[in-house]
């Protein structure tokens, strides 16, 4: 079945929920250093300024890796189409109205 791409659909389906683990971004030099706690890494982003690491704190903490900010992670729970579009602008708005950062 493929995912919705509908707007007024996708947001009435949205059905948030909050992980409890805390997060942080971390930057490392290479990929190699994410292996000792692959199974702990939510994301990974690779720039040509090196590598980005979200994981959770406790993690970071025990690796001494530097960071700055701790996060939440918010689940959506819908299935939407990756051509859906609008859905990270209504809730980016929604988070803004109300105070709160998003990194999608």
């Amino acid at each position: 079945m493929p995912g919705e791409t509908n707007l007024p659909a996708l947001l009435k389906g949205l059905t948030p929920v909050l992980d409890e683990t805390r997060y942080v971004f971390v930057c490392v030099a290479a990929m190699d250093a994410l292996l000792p706690v692959k199974d702990e890494v939510r994301g990974v982003f690779v720039e040509k300024e090196g590598v980005t690491l979200i994981v959770p704190v406790t993690t970071a903490d025990a690796m001494d890796w530097a960071y700055e900010g701790v996060y939440r992670c918010i689940t959506c729970e819908v299935y939407s189409s990756l051509d859906a579009v609008g859905v990270t602008a209504a809730m980016a708005t929604v988070l803004t109205e109300v105070g709160i950062s998003a990194n999608v």
